[in-house]
């Protein structure tokens, strides 16, 4: 199953909605893909609009995190956004204690993060 992907793009309102293929642990095996399918993303991305959906995932160690601190930073440079939805109370407190929270946006689901954007635009 190594050549499936982790992520799973979809393009809505010119919003790029990502989410994880499946239940995941976001743990140093994972991290090498994580980082080259974000890097293609980022690449190719026809909008700088992304939320990343964690719905799905279950466990984020230290380097997952340096690779969204990295996708920010890219964002920041190319003025795009990127808005976390979907984070389990247990995992958010990954991002609280490690000081994260204040550097992202996080919202309780897809659809409150959309019309985040939507509201941006107003």
């Amino acid at each position: 199953m190594a050549d499936e992907p982790l992520l799973r793009i979809e393009r809505k309102d010119g919003i790029m909605l990502v989410t994880f293929a499946q239940p995941v642990a976001l743990d140093s095996r994972r991290i090498e893909a994580m980082e080259q399918e974000f890097s293609r993303l980022l690449a190719s991305a026809d909008s700088q609009r992304i939320i990343l959906d964690f719905a799905s995932v279950q466990l984020i160690g230290s380097q997952a995190l340096g690779v969204l601190l990295n996708v920010r930073r890219q964002l920041d440079e190319t003025g795009g956004t990127l808005f976390i939805s979907g984070v389990d109370p247990k995992l958010y407190r990954v991002f609280r204690v490690t000081q994260l929270d204040g550097l992202f946006e996080f919202f309780p689901d897809t659809e409150s993060a959309i019309d985040r954007f939507g509201s941006q635009e107003s």
